[in-house]
């Protein structure tokens, strides 16, 4: 009986290998465990990619929203009232 992680050979009835101490017969931990690991830490890097998108468009936002109010102080437009109808 040979060992299905270090490929030594192992006496028959033997619960473990000699050589690495795998249980024989166990079945290695396959690209499913793998892919499920690989799909976590995409799953984290995606989440912290879609915050700091998320963070820089409030930050732009907030930007050109402060620039409308200051542009619109500066033209003096809230503090004069609106032009009326019958004026033109």
């Amino acid at each position: 009986m040979f060992c299905t992680r270090c490929g030594k050979e192992n006496a028959e009835g033997s619960a473990f290998c000699f050589s690495c101490g795998t249980r024989v017969g166990e079945a290695q931990p396959g690209k499913r465990r793998q892919w499920s690991k690989i799909a976590g830490i995409l799953d984290i890097v995606s989440a912290g990619v879609s915050f700091v998108i998320f963070l820089v468009w409030a930050i732009i936002w907030f930007l050109g929203a402060a620039a409308l109010v200051l542009t619109a102080l500066a033209r003096d437009e809230f503090r004069q009232p609106l032009a009326s109808s019958q004026d033109a």
